[in-house]
């Protein structure tokens, strides 16, 4: 994990086999004063919720809400003078330095793919986050 302003910590779920369908597991976007954390949820889809909307920012301020499927409450990315901000319910992380939490969050996706090795092919919703790094410039 490389520390940056702020920090990005995931693991999956160490009772049984990786399954690439579900990846399961935990993860949390520690802050200097707010920290947002799921556990026991799909973690591709975090991963490819925080990747489209930290490319949503980059294309220019705005305020977007990304839809975790099985979480009811959305991650919304929001411009701030300071950057941007994160919130997950009542959480807000500022993000004060977007392209190294990009950065950072590019190095942990990649990371977690390659957990999956050649499961990483029989899996949609893998595909989805590989998806999303290839957007971002990211090639696999």
């Amino acid at each position: 994990m490389q520390r940056t302003s702020l920090v990005l910590r995931w693991s999956l779920d160490s009772d049984g086999p990786l399954d690439p369908n579900g990846p399961v597991g935990d993860i949390a976007i520690l802050g200097s004063a707010a920290q947002i954390s799921c556990h026991a949820t799909y973690l591709d889809s975090w991963f490819q919720a925080l990747l489209e909307g930290t490319a949503q920012l980059q294309k220019g301020p705005g305020k977007y809400a990304l839809d975790l499927i099985e979480e009811p409450l959305p991650l919304v990315f929001e411009s701030a003078s300071a950057g941007a901000t994160l919130r997950h319910g009542d959480v807000v992380v500022p993000l004060s330095n977007l392209a190294e939490f990009r950065h950072t969050l590019e190095s942990e996706a990649r990371a977690f793919l390659a957990a999956f090795g050649d499961g990483l092919s029989s899996s949609q919703s893998l595909l989805s986050v590989r998806n999303a790094l290839d957007a971002a410039g990211e090639r696999q």
